[in-house]
């Protein structure tokens, strides 16, 4: 279990959070980044690189200006993810305290 509690925390720290205002785009691109490094390493992305770069447009509950959102999946499957490249020796030094608990 704290395995998966410290990937939520750190899948958080490295992407941004899961609902950001319009006008910040870089926690999309980290996660991007991060998705198409393990591709490169042969990892299984889920197809994550797509659905970060494809956020659902909303109008936040209290109102104010538009922000993009995710599906409430991503998250874990970004932690599934990272987990897995952990496992696996693919998170790289830098990396790998994202999954370690």
């Amino acid at each position: 279990m704290q395995t998966v509690h410290a990937c939520w925390r750190s899948a958080a720290f490295m992407g941004g959070a899961v609902c950001r205002q319009a006008a910040g785009k870089g926690g999309e691109r980290k996660i991007t980044e991060l998705m198409a490094s393990l591709a490169e390493k042969g990892g299984d992305i889920r197809g994550l690189i797509a659905r970060a770069n494809n956020p659902i447009r909303f109008i936040p509950p209290h109102g104010g200006n538009p922000a993009d959102g995710y599906e409430a999946t991503i998250l874990p499957d970004i932690c599934a993810v990272l987990i897995e490249a952990h496992q696996l020796g693919k998170l790289g030094k830098l990396r790998d305290h994202a999954s370690a608990a």
